[in-house]
C-alpha cells in the first residue's frame, strides 16, 4: 500500500498521524470503542504502510461518506 508522502517526511507524518489517532481515541468514546474492538492502539502505528490501522481508517472514512450521502439525500427530499 503506497503513500504520497516524500520519503524524507514519512517519519514526521507518521508521528503526526499517531498523535491524531491517540487524541481521537482519548476524546471520542465511539472511536475508543471502535479501536478497541478491532485491536487497534494508536501507539502501535508503525508507519504509513501499517495495513491494519490504515484499512480501519479507510473503512471509517467510507462509512462516514456513505452516512453523509444518505443524510444529504434525506435533506434534499425534504426540500422537494
Amino acid at each position: 500500500m503506497g503513500t504520497f508522502v516524500a520519503p524524507d517526511d514519512r517519519e514526521a507524518v507518521t508521528e503526526l498521524l499517531r498523535g491524531q489517532l491517540e487524541g481521537l481515541a482519548a476524546r471520542s468514546p465511539f472511536y475508543a470503542d471502535l479501536f478497541a474492538a478491532n485491536g487497534v492502539d494508536a501507539t502501535d502505528l508503525r508507519g504509513l504502510d501499517d495495513k491494519e490501522i490504515i484499512l480501519l481508517l479507510r473503512a471509517i472514512t467510507l462509512k462516514n461518506a456513505i452516512i453523509d450521502t444518505i443524510d444529504i439525500k434525506k435533506l434534499y427530499n425534504k426540500l422537494q
